[in-house]
């Protein structure tokens, strides 16, 4: 893996973890309208950011050797939604 691409991961780690400390000690709450972070659906973000980073990170790190392919994806999803 590139080194770009491990510290972006690096990166990406320590701030979901840093994210997760955060809401867990409820620090948060006041920010709320209700007066409570519903802490579940916190944490299935910054899952789902987590893994959308990751997945960023391999495709970076990836790139030299499928970038055709990566260019005919990008050219072909365009698209998606538009019929003629």
């Amino acid at each position: 893996m590139p080194r770009l691409a491990r510290c972006l991961l690096i990166c990406g780690t320590v701030l979901s973890l840093a994210a997760v400390l955060l809401i867990s000690s409820g620090r948060l709450n006041g920010m709320s309208n209700d007066g409570s972070v519903d802490t579940y659906t916190a944490y299935q973000a910054i899952s789902m950011y987590w893994l959308l980073g990751v997945a960023f990170c391999r495709a970076l790190a990836k790139i030299r050797e499928f970038w055709p392919s990566a260019c005919i994806g990008c050219w072909g999803s365009r698209s998606v939604g538009r019929w003629p």
